[in-house]
């Protein structure tokens, strides 16, 4: 019984980072993890920290590709064309 109690005060805290690290590979906010080992304790802070600087970038991404798509809009009437040596080729609207 005793084997068991220490096994299992192993293995519970690991399937929870299991678990914390499959929410991370979805892209999820993983929530603090505690458990009753330090070590175990140290990887769900680190778990965290990882999901919340992912769920930034996305959202930093995001208003980028808006700003970008915003200005191509724009723009999109004003188009040119030049050879490699900068002289305008083509039909040159406007």
């Amino acid at each position: 019984g005793l084997a068991f109690w220490f096994a299992r005060q192993i293995t519970a805290p690991l399937v929870r980072l299991g678990a914390g690290a499959e929410g991370l590979g979805r892209g999820e906010v993983v929530r603090p993890i505690v458990t009753g080992l330090s070590e175990a304790n140290a990887i769900g802070r680190a778990l965290t920290t990882a999901s919340l600087e992912i769920v930034q970038r996305q959202s930093a991404l995001r208003a980028s590709e808006e700003r970008f798509r915003a200005a191509v809009q724009a723009v999109e009437g004003v188009v040119w064309t030049n050879d490699a040596d900068g002289r305008m080729r083509g039909e040159q609207p406007g």
